[in-house]
């Protein structure tokens, strides 16, 4: 990884108000910016974190795009179409 590399992890506001609890927790603090999406409840604010809140504008959670893929079910239109294509390729979220 470069110096100037930027790392960003995206998750919902359920995660990020749990995130004190998370094993090593600091270290992300230090090395990641992290991108929030609001579920009807407002972030916490963490010391040390850097984070951008973004208030969802559609109703489209990682477990339904998990379970559809499990399910043998298209989430074209859910994600940008190279998002579906390297899930698919990579066999990302599917049960043998």
């Amino acid at each position: 990884m470069q110096p100037e590399t930027q790392l960003y992890w995206v998750m919902g506001v359920d995660q990020w108000n749990l995130l004190p609890d998370w094993r090593g927790t600091n270290q992300l603090m230090k090395l990641l910016t992290f991108i929030v999406f609001g579920r009807g409840e407002r972030p916490k604010t963490h010391e040390s974190a850097i984070m951008t809140y973004l208030e969802r504008q559609i109703d489209i959670s990682s477990t339904e795009i998990r379970e559809r893929i499990q399910a043998g079910k298209s989430i074209r239109h859910m994600v940008p179409d190279v998002i579906d294509d390297y899930i698919q390729e990579n066999g990302i979220y599917q049960h043998d």
